[in-house]
């Protein structure tokens, strides 16, 4: 099945990639930045090769890489999108995504990756999505527990630990549903109440509850004047304290 060549996030437009992304794709692998986690700086014939890999993976699958600008001023903003690998000889459909360092911390990765699992699992009907990086590399695996992926296993790859992350289709139903559901003021604001109303039902008191009239000391314990003290009981009290 075919994939969208060009869809849009809440912020970015995606379109898929092409041949005139060299230009933008060196820049972005001359970035020492973004390039510290994905193997190091490449060249530009490195570059030109990755560029012809990838347009033959679309070629081929039906799907692969997007090229991501700012809706507002189409600036380069990253790539992204779905492509087979092997894991351990394994075969396996990855989540890839890198954005230049200007628009890191501000959720773009995380937006990017929620579009492509819908694309995934909705249109090409995966059973499951995997998602790697370098240990190190902790703002990556912050993105991934955001989309759902639970940690799997540490793996070498090019001579290097990763870290593996896994979604399957049946998780990421859920992942949405959930956030659906929070994203929901009503919704939310009633979930609030609730827990609200379990907290103050099973957590004890932390303050002794108010019996009316002022509030004494006796001893050790509070005592309200016309009222039972805080764990006192109704024999102890002054006035029913008679002897039969």
């Amino acid at each position: 099945m075919q994939l969208l060549e060009t869809f849009n996030t809440k912020r970015l437009k995606a379109n898929r990639l092409c041949v005139e992304d060299y230009t933008e794709l060196c820049l972005m692998h001359s970035n020492s930045m973004v390039m510290a986690t994905l193997g190091g700086i490449r060249t530009n014939n490195v570059t030109r090769q990755f560029l012809q890999t990838n347009l033959n993976h679309w070629n081929c699958y039906g799907f692969g890489l997007w090229m991501f600008r700012d809706k507002a001023n189409g600036g380069f903003v990253g790539r992204g999108g779905l492509r087979n690998t092997q894991v351990d000889g394994k075969d396996e459909v990855e989540l890839a995504y890198a954005l230049m360092p200007e628009f890191w911390g501000q959720g773009l990765a995380t937006e990017i990756g929620e579009v492509i699992l819908t694309l995934g699992f909705e249109q090409l009907g995966l059973a499951d999505v995997v998602c790697y990086t370098m240990t190190t590399n902790q703002a990556s695996q912050k993105v991934m527990k955001k989309l759902g992926f639970k940690y799997e296993r540490d793996f070498i790859k090019a001579n290097l630990l990763h870290v593996l992350f896994r979604v399957t289709a049946s998780t990421w139903k859920f992942h949405c549903m959930n956030n659906s559901f929070m994203e929901n003021s009503f919704s939310k604001r009633m979930f609030e109440k609730w827990l609200a109303v379990i907290l103050i039902t099973l957590l004890p008191p932390l303050v002794p509850p108010y019996k009316g009239g002022k509030q004494e000391k006796s001893g050790s314990l509070p005592f309200t004047r016309g009222g039972l003290g805080w764990g006192q009981k109704y024999s102890e009290h002054p006035k029913n304290n008679t002897t039969l």
